[in-house]
């Protein structure tokens, strides 16, 4: 059972241990253990550098055993189902490394999870091969910036070629894809990409990463359009906001490309909704607003916000037009939330709101018995910490105690500190 060990496998950096690896992975009965394969390839640059091996662009030489070991297990892999490359901040070291990483893709057809991290110049070389993953339904594309070739081919050839390399291997591998993620360090206009990609028949998940930059992703309408394709499969979109630090304010024409993509997409069989942190609350608006007709998810987890803000997002829940008539109340079953600060009239807001609630999932930072309160912060002196005023928790515990929400029968409800970590000691019927 010892080989079990060898179910989750990584190639990082050259050293002893490596090498042993190496060496136990020639036996076929530890080869077939193999199922998870992670790689950042440092291993191969530092096995050139070390013996000052020289590799012509156009070689299919290894010039060094290891290395061909490396090769052959790779190839070897043969109920591999999961396969991490990070591959930045390195030199493209010509077509020996690419044939090496490359291995894992053309050397089994049970590959279900590809996770590949790399720039468009590196996923031009990596995914020009014409073979399909049969089994492939997981896809998570990171296109990173190429730090050490800054200088770009005349009229953006360099990025179109890249965008027509990985448009070609996500077209011919579409069949099977339930879970696709996209996105870049930088502001990339990929209209190009979005332009070119056919429809998903059996998406069912799509993460995006938006740089906060312009132009963002590129043109809107043909991101919209391409989503727009795959509204009888979607069903949970989680949106990311990259922030990209250029010194220059971004705000207003983020909230501009968010309208712009909102006004020609058509997800009418979206039902989750997440929005990671960094968002501000205009865009969130913006979003729940487009989708809540649909939603019974929302996971707005991370994004601090006051009560006000709170009390927009719930408008925007619960005001939409369903067929003739406007809805009052929102048909949302999960909502998760925070870091808030908690207090009754916050649940008041959502026992009125969310009558369909069946499970709230809050992330606080305070507990205070009445909105306009302030958190109180003691430091104590043996920790030189700061903790907030029990006396004020307890009081917070009392104002909830009078109210009762007869009509609300919310089965499940999570309340954590903001760091994840402590789960908040009281019982559940205090709010219900």
């Amino acid at each position: 059972m010892r080989q079990w060990r060898y179910k989750k496998i990584n190639f990082f950096q050259m050293g002893d241990s490596m090498l042993r690896l190496v060496g136990s992975l020639q036996f076929p009965p530890i080869q077939d253990c193999v199922r998870v394969l992670r790689v950042r390839p440092y291993f191969i640059q530092e096995l050139l550098s070390e013996h000052g091996d020289e590799i012509p662009e156009d070689s299919d030489v290894i010039p060094h055993h290891s290395l061909s070991s490396v090769k052959g297990c790779f190839s070897s892999f043969a109920n591999l189902i999961e396969y991490h490359l990070i591959w930045s901040k390195l030199p493209n070291l010509g077509n020996l490394p690419i044939d090496i990483l490359r291995a894992p893709l053309l050397a089994n057809l049970h590959l279900r999870k590809l996770f590949l991290k790399a720039s468009l110049r590196k996923l031009e070389s990596l995914l020009s091969f014409g073979d399909v993953l049969p089994q492939l339904e997981e896809l998570n594309i990171s296109v990173r910036r190429n730090h050490l070739h800054t200088q770009s081919a005349p009229n953006g050839s360099s990025e179109q070629a890249g965008f027509a390399s990985l448009t070609s291997f996500l077209n011919r591998n579409r069949s099977s894809i339930r879970c696709f993620s996209f996105s870049s360090s930088d502001a990339l206009d990929c209209t190009p990409l979005f332009r070119s990609l056919q429809r998903y028949p059996v998406l069912h998940e799509l993460s995006l990463s938006i740089p906060t930059s312009t132009p963002h992703l590129g043109e809107p309408s043909c991101l919209s359009q391409w989503m727009s394709r795959h509204c009888p499969s979607l069903r949970t979109l989680t949106m990311n906001l990259r922030f990209v630090d250029n010194g220059l304010p971004w705000e207003e024409s983020f909230k501009d490309w968010i309208q712009s993509f909102l006004s020609q997409v058509s997800l009418p069989e979206l039902r989750s909704l997440k929005l990671t942190p960094g968002f501000h609350t205009e865009s969130i608006c913006l979003l729940v607003r487009h989708f809540a007709n649909t939603l019974t998810s929302l996971d707005l987890s991370g994004n601090h916000m006051v009560f006000s803000e709170v009390v927009a997002v719930m408008k925007e829940l619960t005001s939409f037009e369903r067929g003739y008539r406007t809805e009052k109340t929102s048909k949302l079953s999960v909502l998760c939330l925070g870091p808030v600060s908690l207090f009754p009239e916050l649940v008041d807001l959502f026992a009125e709101t969310l009558p369909t609630l069946q499970q709230l999932d809050l992330k606080v930072k305070d507990a205070v018995p009445h909105k306009d309160e302030i958190a109180e912060y003691l430091l104590s002196r043996v920790t030189m910490t700061k903790r907030q005023s029990p006396a004020q928790i307890r009081r917070f515990f009392d104002a909830m105690r009078s109210r009762t929400y007869p009509h609300w029968t919310l089965p499940h409800i999570t309340v954590w500190k903001s760091n994840l970590k402590a789960h908040w000691q009281y019982r559940r019927q205090y709010i219900l």
